[in-house]
């Protein structure tokens, strides 16, 4: 693959490099550039199948690459040192990305990764589509569900709750379709923290909008849109009625 490095510290393309030609044959490294200015016409120039996309070069960030270059004709490797919401929107999105220092061994996974997608063609909507969920407000968001046969695409405000099956996960959405996904209950709590989702027992995880009805017999439970019944974990209860109160 024909690739490129986007990223504003010279010492961390150095390694970057040397990392590459080591690890990942597969890579030919065809240009490099410091920001965003100069990213652009290296791309243009150059017309890489992959980048590696630094997230923060002030005063802009890899975001504004890519919304200079509509549509998207290659794939991208995403890294970045703190970025909490960037890491979040990548998830999002099934999207890889690399924390600063790079560690060797999820660099070659990534590669192999974007390898794949490439003999695939899947990669341009995951990055549209993490371009359109930057642009919108919560309710319009996509979230990526890897099943058995792929990845969903999936409207956030579709989703009623997630509930643990062992090491995977049932989603139940207001459609009234349900999908077994390839992801622990736990992974799905950190990637939905902030987006009126909360985990009210151990095997459920709810969308909050989607509450009917409220019960304190048993110890508390929950009527959800999709006409299930979940009982609350007597240390959920406070923080579960806090969180609704917000609501309104």
């Amino acid at each position: 693959m024909r690739t490129l490095i986007i990223d504003d510290e010279s010492d961390f393309r150095e390694i970057l490099r040397y990392q590459l030609q080591q690890h990942c044959p597969a890579l030919s490294i065809v240009g490099e550039a410091d920001g965003v200015s100069s990213g652009v016409k290296a791309i243009q120039s150059h017309q890489p199948e992959l980048v590696f996309l630094d997230i923060d070069m002030p005063p802009g960030n890899g975001f504004d690459v890519l919304k200079q270059l509509q549509p998207l004709t290659f794939d991208v490797i995403f890294s970045t040192s703190h970025n909490e919401y960037a890491i979040q929107a990548f998830k999002f999105c099934a999207l890889d990305y690399l924390l600063k220092p790079i560690n060797k061994v999820e660099l070659v996974n990534a590669v192999n990764k974007a390898l794949q997608r490439q003999q695939k063609q899947q990669q341009h909507y995951h990055l549209e589509m993490l371009m359109s969920n930057l642009a919108q407000q919560d309710h319009d968001k996509k979230i990526s569900l890897p099943t058995s046969g792929g990845l969903l695409f999936v409207p956030l405000p579709e989703i009623v709750r997630f509930e643990a099956e062992g090491r995977y996960t049932w989603c139940y959405r207001s459609t009234g379709e349900k999908h077994l996904i390839t992801k622990t209950l736990k992974e799905y709590e950190e990637m939905l923290m902030g987006y009126q989702f909360l985990r009210i027992h151990k095997s459920h995880f709810i969308h909050l909008k989607h509450v009917v009805e409220y019960s304190r017999l048993d110890g508390g439970s929950v009527n959800m849109s999709d006409g299930s019944e979940l009982q609350i974990s007597r240390d959920k209860k406070v923080l579960f009625l806090s969180e609704m109160g917000k609501l309104f």
